[in-house]
C-alpha cells in the first residue's frame, strides 16, 4: 500500500508550525523530524529562522536519504513537503529517478518569488530559478487562497492543474483548547494589529489610523522587543508572547484590523473570526476571500467611522470552511497517487 511520507517543519510553539505538524501527524504514515536542536524564538527571518531552517532541512534530507537506501521508497509513495523551500527537494526526485522507484512530491507553498511583497525578494536572480524547479518538481502544490495560487500559476508559468487551493493548515480543534484554557473573557475596547513589523503589514497605514482615532491599538508579537520608533501614544507594543498570552489579547479585542500587503491565507483573519472581533481588513492580496464583502475597506480613512457604525463581526462558518484542511491536503494526494 502506498506510504505519505511527511517533512515537517519545525515546531515553534509561539508560531503556527506546531499546529499544521499536529494536524498532519496523524493522517500520513511516516514524519521525519530531526531530533536535532534549534532555537525555538526567531532571530533571522519573518516566517522560519533563515540559518535553523537550513540546519533541520538538512538533517531531513539526511532522514530521506537513509529511507532510499534502506529500501522504504516504494513505487506509488507520495512525499509531503511541510515547505515547498526545502533545499533538497530535488533531491528526492534525484534519488527516486535514478533508482527507478516511482515516487510523487508535494509541497505546501506559504509566499515566495510569485508574492512581490514577500522577504524572499531580496534574494538575486538565482532564486527565480530555484524557486521554479522546485515547483516543477512536485506533482500537486497547496496555495493558501485562489489570489495566492493564481499568483503562483502566472508568476511560474504552471498547469493549472497541480496548484491547489487548499487554504494553510488549520484546525478547530487546535483552537479549541486554547479557548477552554482562555475561559470567557469580556471584550475590552481595544483594537488588535497582529502582524509583522514591516512594511508589507502596511505599517504606515496603521500608524496613519492610530493617528486618526482616540482607540487604544495593541501590536503584538511572539519575537523579542524591537525598536518600533516613536509610537503614536494609543498604541501599546506586547511582544514575547506565548501563544496562549496571544490568544487571551485576540480573545478580549473589540476588534481586528488587518493593513497588510502581503497576505497569502490569513491565519490571524481566521483567529479574529474565531474569537469573535469584529474585523476590517484591507481589499488586496487574499484578504477580500476571507471575509464577506462588508468587512473589506478600501480607504484607511474610513476604518474608524466603520468599526464604529456596523457590527463587523463574521459568521463562524466562515473559519469553520477552513477547518481541517491537512485532510483535504491528505485526500488529494492519495486521490492522485491511485489514479
Amino acid at each position: 500500500m502506498s506510504k505519505i511520507i511527511y517533512l515537517p517543519i519545525e515546531d515553534l510553539p509561539a508560531r503556527y508550525t506546531q499546529m499544521m505538524n499536529q494536524s498532519i501527524y496523524p493522517k500520513v504514515d511516516i514524519s521525519l523530524y530531526p531530533s536535532i536542536e534549534i532555537d525555538k524564538v526567531i532571530k533571522r527571518g519573518q516566517f522560519l529562522d533563515i540559518v535553523n531552517t537550513c540546519k533541520f532541512k538538512a538533517a531531513q534530507l539526511q532522514m530521506v536519504a537513509d529511507l532510499f537506501n534502506e529500501g522504504k521508497v516504494q513505487d506509488g509513495d507520495a512525499f509531503l513537503v511541510g515547505d515547498i523551500f526545502f533545499p533538497g527537494i530535488e533531491m528526492i526526485k534525484y534519488m527516486a529517478e535514478l533508482l527507478g522507484i516511482n515516487v510523487r512530491v508535494y509541497g505546501i507553498n506559504y509566499a515566495g518569488r510569485a508574492d512581490k511583497t514577500d522577504f524572499v525578494q531580496k534574494l538575486s536572480g538565482w532564486s527565480d530559478v530555484s524557486e521554479q524547479g522546485y515547483h516543477l518538481i512536485c506533482n500537486g502544490i497547496f496555495a493558501g487562497s485562489d489570489d495566492h495560487r493564481n499568483n503562483i500559476i502566472e508568476y511560474f508559468g504552471l498547469n493549472p492543474a497541480t496548484v491547489h487551493t487548499t487554504g494553510l493548515v488549520w484546525d478547530l480543534e487546535y483552537m479549541e483548547e486554547f479557548r477552554k484554557e482562555i475561559g470567557n473573557v469580556q471584550k475590552e475596547d481595544f483594537v488588535i494589529w497582529p502582524h509583522r513589523w514591516c512594511e508589507e503589514k502596511g505599517i504606515n497605514e496603521l500608524l496613519q489610523f492610530a493617528k486618526n482615532t482616540k482607540k487604544k491599538i495593541v501590536i503584538t508579537s511572539s519575537g523579542p522587543k524591537k525598536d518600533l520608533g516613536k509610537l503614536p501614544k494609543n498604541i501599546e507594543y506586547r511582544y514575547g508572547l506565548t501563544k496562549l498570552e496571544y490568544f487571551e489579547l485576540m480573545a478580549k479585542a473589540r476588534w481586528y484590523l488587518s493593513t497588510a500587503y502581503q497576505e497569502t491565507y490569513g491565519f490571524t483573519i481566521q483567529e479574529a473570526i474565531f474569537f469573535g472581533c469584529n474585523i476590517l481588513v484591507p481589499n488586496r492580496a487574499c484578504c477580500p476571500e476571507m471575509v464577506p464583502a462588508q468587512n473589506v475597506y478600501d480607504n484607511i480613512d474610513n476604518v474608524d467611522r466603520l468599526f464604529d457604525a456596523y457590527d463587523l463581526t463574521v459568521p463562524f462558518e466562515w473559519t469553520a470552511k477552513w477547518d481541517n484542511n491537512a485532510q483535504t491536503m491528505v485526500d488529494i494526494i492519495k486521490s492522485e497517487c491511485k489514479s
